[in-house]
């Protein structure tokens, strides 16, 4: 069927043999090993006027909740690992405190840190998951294609901190 998508062909002949076998839910399911509450769910949403009805739907709610991170806090942090790209999520929480007097969970840096893609270090983990923030495969460098010298790193002593 020319123009419709897998999935809507394989349910409409999941509904082609049920028709064929007398409505036999399930043989149907037997023969296609799908549970009788999949095929009921889809047979209460086909419209035989609408070969739509069988695509999948999104399962994205509806409304989903934003951020209520201020932008200046997140324009901090971004600043923060820029400037120290290996402070983990803690140690940012503690530099906030320190220097800037917010409080802010450790939890929600590391949200703000992944949901922004503020993973600025030269190391392999980092670069799998700038890839992924940008929304780019992951891609694990082999041996010749690792740098030679090594790691560069700059070292930022980070005295009053606790762990």
């Amino acid at each position: 069927m020319e123009g419709l998508d897998d999935d809507v062909v394989t349910r409409l002949r999941w509904f082609a043999y049920a028709a064929m076998h007398n409505g036999n839910t399930e043989r149907t399911c037997r023969y296609f090993g799908i549970s009788r509450s999949t095929f009921i769910r889809w047979n209460n949403r086909f419209d035989p006027h609408d070969l739509t009805s069988l695509s999948d739907h999104s399962r994205r709610p509806l409304s989903v909740r934003t951020p209520e991170t201020d932008p200046r806090i997140i324009k901090i942090i971004e600043d923060i690992r820029t400037l120290m790209p290996l402070l983990g999520k803690q140690k940012i929480c503690d530099v906030l405190q320190r220097d800037y007097g917010i409080e802010i969970s450790s939890a929600t840096v590391g949200r703000i840190l992944t949901r922004h893609g503020f993973f600025f270090a030269d190391t392999e983990s980092h670069r799998q998951k700038r890839m992924h923030a940008n929304g780019k495969k992951t891609h694990v460098l082999h041996e010749k294609e690792k740098k030679e010298d090594g790691e560069n790193f700059l070292f930022i002593p980070l005295t009053g901190l606790t762990s």
